[in-house]
């Protein structure tokens, strides 16, 4: 039974970290990109609004 100081357990925990924030990056990321899209096209619907 490992220890919970062995450094395989240390790496492979740190490892999961990495991995779970590159994937809130990501994700938040694609948010930003999405919501930024979504206004850019609802000011282009306003402006032919007013046209």
């Amino acid at each position: 039974m490992d220890e919970p100081h062995d450094p395989r357990w240390v790496g492979s925990s740190s490892a999961a970290k990495c991995a779970l924030a590159a994937v809130k990056i990501s994700f938040a990321r694609r948010n930003s990109a999405t919501s930024l899209r979504s206004r850019r096209f609802s000011s282009a619907i306003s402006l032919v609004g007013r046209s």
